[in-house]
């Protein structure tokens, strides 16, 4: 399944996040600014077929400067979704013009229950500073 290889390998792979399945009731989930990994957990809590996807967005301005963050969505099935989504595409964060989806690691809601804490792992870390890295050297040239 690739699903397990992504997440024992630490593969990075740039996925296509789509709008919110529209047979998910997500009304009584609290959705909080730059709480993405709780949003997400609590959507894989409520829905324990849903996967947990770990990775980097890539923000990408107007002036086609980016910037990478350490970033966790859902998945349902083929379809990649994202309840914070919203936050950044409002009128308030008008400044990025296009965002990008990096899938590092995949967790079922079992394999998050036996984690001692809710957070990103090195492979997440290590791929947003790499990217943030590369990107500054290029803004640089």
């Amino acid at each position: 399944m690739a699903n397990e290889e992504i997440e024992e390998k630490c593969i990075p792979t740039t996925v296509e996040v789509q709008d919110i399945p529209k047979d998910l009731e997500l009304d009584d989930i609290v959705i909080n600014p730059n709480k993405c990994l709780l949003n997400s957990y609590n959507v894989t809590k409520k829905y324990p077929d849903i996967y947990l996807v770990e990775g980097v967005i890539l923000l990408i301005d107007h002036n086609n400067c980016g910037t990478a963050k350490e970033h966790a969505w859902n998945l349902k099935g083929n379809i990649h979704f994202d309840v914070t989504k919203t936050l950044w595409t409002t009128e308030e964060h008008k400044e990025v013009a296009q965002t990008k989806y990096i899938a590092v690691k995949i967790h079922t809601y079992e394999n998050i229950q036996n984690l001692k804490s809710l957070e990103f792992s090195e492979c997440t870390k290590e791929g947003a500073f790499a990217l943030n890295f590369k990107i500054s050297n290029q803004q640089k040239k």
